[in-house]
């Protein structure tokens, strides 16, 4: 019994030794450059991509074989320059034997850090990572060689960069932890990730954590695409994303299932899922949604086999909003098509709206008919009753509903609207219009023509989807629109008042998606305006608004406007030409102020910025010239005045009371100004009437609708004595008019000390003048009333150190 046990020991050291020995001569003689080597020309061979070590190989034993990697990259499949993978640091247990005795690479184990992949597929869906996973090639031929398998996957801080063209993705996720177990065709690997997207499409920013069951399968046939299948799959995402503040989704599905290849061109047309659960909240256009569930409880789509099959579709959504209360309800327990066989049960559901606002919806059809590719939902209408305050609305919308799975739009077809809104203060307003819509994802287009209280619109609407923002192109045109029909009549002069300045100006809705929009209508009204053969041409494009043509026949003439406005900068500019404008009526209604008529030319060049209507007016700079021709200061009669000069002067009041019946008339009044920050400054005023040459200097604060002016009226012409004893006396003298106020209350002052001096200083060549040109009649009052005046202007002068001196004849 000795015998053997001291033998035993011995046969036990020996193999102790010699397992020993083997493991040090493993490692003495391993060769990390023909390791390098080997897994290069594998790379090359079996993808056509170039692997590259710019760190060493190791091997180590314990706790077992392994190789670790430093600073290892992998180009795309034939663009050696392009990193489609790199690791900063990875262990990779290997099996041995295949390694040594048939130089091929068989993966056990990989964990790494650092490490970042670049996802790509172009819009045909060919993508960077086929070849990895044994893709079928484009004509139907396998590769020779076997498919990469990885039997256990570590990866921490790692990225992956996605451009997904044919997903409409693109963006970077960045993963703190994935885990997966046996990878490769064939083989069920537990999937684990935990992740933070930075999607740009679909704009995403949220926390994402899955735990699923991850399979590989082959294509059922050679011509098909691989499937891709996700068993007992839990999704988590937080953050903000599609459109919605403070996302919470969380889903659950026992199974999904679909093809992650393109099978001779026909894309992704395979997918199935089983026990779909998902619950969300979040917050979306001011709405708190608390309870979101959609439940699923089957859903296949193979194209191929024009196979459809939904059950136990049901939507429900709880939300709020301030005081007012959201819920949905959609229901679709059953749709089964398989080539031309359908059958089916009706589509139902509801939105109600409560608080201080009020509104039901009901949407019911019949049940389905047709065949895969065209489902069609019959007689599906929608009923809608609501309050909003004293505002009651009521209607009905009905259409035919057409589904096509493939190429997977929707279309609404015999559309009608019916709606009727009543608010107590207003005429009801009655729409009745007829069309059709159809929307897919990539696209969408659209007609309604009928009637809004009684008059006619059309309208045609197209739109893509598949852009980062989505672009709208709308044409729409009208006979007479009479918005007063729809709202209150905007109160004449109400644009500067307070409430007006402080409306608020949002451009950000310029930002939600690019149009091109071309509006044409015979007649606009909207009391106290009416604008003619309104034509509107206009673009967005990112956020920026280029109004290329605004024109009509407006105020008794024509206008033609461009203009832009930048919702990112908040930056607005105006170019405006108007010609023939009747511009009394103009500035009533725009302004509120009436001081001035004729009919105009009017060319400007304005820019701005600012949130609400005041400050926009604040801000406001720019140029503008104004030309009328005739032309007419309403509320004082100059040449009236004048004439009772010597009386105003005794009273010893400079103000002149205006009165809306009286106006001073010019053959041509024109000048420029200069605007900055809201107030338009102007210098070069020219006007000229029978018996007055004018001009003029002051300011007109457009923020707070005031004008402070100095006119400097110059007497001229009465040698003819057409113009009166009175004004002989101030042929030649320059006189100074104040204006000052708010518009429509706007003060006048005649300076009489001033003029009474500058009489005084020329009152014996006005006096010979007028006896020269043959006012003979009227010579003697006048010389007595002059030699008057020269007796008591001694005093005047003394008092007005800087009366007019007298103007060169």
């Amino acid at each position: 019994m000795q015998t053997w046990w001291r033998r035993s020991l011995y046969a036990i050291a020996g193999l102790v030794l010699l397992t020993a020995g083997l493991a040090l001569w493993l490692v003495l003689s391993f060769d990390g450059e023909r390791f390098q080597r080997a897994a290069v020309d594998w790379m090359s061979t079996q993808h056509a991509r170039t692997l590259v070590f710019d760190g060493p190989v190791t091997l180590q034993l314990w706790p077992q074989p392994a190789v670790a990697v430093q600073r290892v990259s992998l180009s795309e499949p034939g663009q050696p320059q392009q990193v489609f993978a790199r690791i900063e640091r990875a262990a990779l247990s290997l099996k041995l034997r295949p390694l040594l005795l048939q130089r091929e690479v068989v993966v056990d184990h990989v964990s790494a850090s650092g490490a970042m992949l670049r996802f790509s597929r172009d819009a045909a869906g060919v993508r960077n990572v086929d070849d990895l996973l044994g893709r079928v090639t484009a004509d139907s031929a396998p590769r020779t060689g076997p498919a990469l398998r990885i039997d256990s996957l570590e990866l921490r801080d790692a990225e992956l960069e996605l451009d997904d063209a044919a997903a409409g993705l693109r963006g970077r996720i960045s993963v703190r932890l994935l885990e997966l177990g046996a990878f490769g065709p064939g083989l069920v690997t537990p999937l684990q990730l935990q992740a933070q997207a930075a999607m740009s499409e679909p704009s995403l920013q949220a926390a994402l954590e899955l735990d699923a069951g991850l399979s590989l399968l082959p294509a059922p046939q050679m011509d098909a695409s691989p499937v891709l299948q996700l068993d007992g799959t839990s999704l988590r995402l937080r953050g903000d994303g599609f459109d919605v503040e403070g996302l919470d989704a969380a889903l659950q599905a026992r199974v999904i299932r679909m093809a992650y290849g393109v099978g001779q061109g026909r894309g992704e047309s395979q997918v199935e899922i089983h026990g779909l659960q998902l619950q969300f909240g979040g917050r979306r256009l001011g709405w708190q949604i608390d309870s979101g569930e959609m439940a699923l409880s089957r859903l296949t789509l193979d194209v191929l086999q024009r196979k459809l099959q939904l059950e136990q579709l049901a939507l429900q959504l709880q939300g709020r909003r301030e005081s007012g209360t959201l819920a949905v309800q959609l229901r679709w327990p059953s749709l089964a098509v398989h080539g031309d066989r359908l059958q089916g049960s009706a589509l139902e559901g509801g939105l109600q709206l409560g608080g201080d606002a009020r509104l039901q919806l009901r949407l019911k059809s019949q049940s389905p008919q047709g065949a895969f590719e065209r489902i069609t939902l019959p007689e599906l209408q929608l009923a809608i009753d609501g309050q909003f305050g004293s505002s009651a609305v009521a209607g009905e919308l009905a259409a035919t509903l057409v589904i096509e799975p493939q190429p997977r739009a929707v279309d609404l077809q015999a559309l009608t609207l019916k709606l009727r809104l009543d608010e107590p203060t207003l005429v009801p307003l009655q729409l009745a219009l007829d069309g059709h819509l159809r929307l897919s994802p990539e696209a969408g287009s659209g007609r309604l023509d009928g009637r809004v209280n009684e008059q006619r619109v059309e309208a045609r609407l197209d739109a893509r989807f598949d852009r980062p923002r989505p672009l709208i192109d709308l044409q729409a045109s009208s006979g007479t629109l009479d918005l007063d029909r729809f709202t209150a009549p905007a109160r004449r002069g109400a644009a500067p008042a307070p409430a007006a300045a402080n409306q608020a100006l949002n451009l950000q809705p310029l930002r939600w998606a690019d149009a091109r929009l071309q509006v044409s209508v015979s007649r606009l009204l909207r009391a106290p305006y009416r604008i003619d053969a309104l034509e509107l041409l206009a673009q967005v494009d990112d956020g920026v608004l280029d109004l290329r043509r605004l024109a009509g026949r407006a105020w008794g003439g024509r206008f033609d406007a461009s203009g832009r406005a930048d919702a990112v900068s908040g930056n607005l500019a105006l170019r405006l030409r108007a010609e023939d404008v009747d511009l009394r009526n103009l500035l009533a209604d725009t302004t509120g102020h009436d001081g001035l008529r004729g009919r105009a030319r009017i060319d400007a060049d304005l820019r701005s910025r600012g949130a609400s209507v005041g400050a926009l007016r604040a801000a406001l700079n720019g140029s503008a010239r104004l030309t009328l021709r005739p032309a007419a200061l309403r509320g004082v009669d100059l040449p009236q005045t004048l004439r009772g000069w010597r009386s105003a002067a005794a009273t010893g009041s400079d103000t002149v009371t205006s009165e809306a019946a009286r106006q001073t008339e010019f053959s041509e009044l024109q000048g420029s100004f200069a605007v900055r920050n809201g107030i338009a400054r102007n210098d070069d005023l020219a006007g000229r009437s029978e018996f007055l040459s004018l001009g003029g200097e002051g300011t007109i604060d457009l923020a707070q609708g005031r004008l402070d002016y100095l006119l400097r009226a110059r007497v001229i012409n009465t040698a003819g004595g057409r113009a009166g004893p009175e004004m002989v006396l101030l042929n030649g003298v320059t006189v100074p008019v104040e204006l000052h106020g708010p518009f429509g209350n706007i003060e006048w002052q005649v300076r009489w000390g001033t003029v009474t001096a500058a009489v005084a200083a020329r009152s014996v060549p006005n006096v010979a003048v007028g006896t020269v040109s043959g006012v003979a009649r009227g010579a003697t009052g006048v010389a007595r009333g002059a030699t008057g005046v020269v007796r008591g202007a001694g005093g005047v002068l003394r008092s007005v150190p800087g009366a007019l001196t007298p103007a060169p004849r």
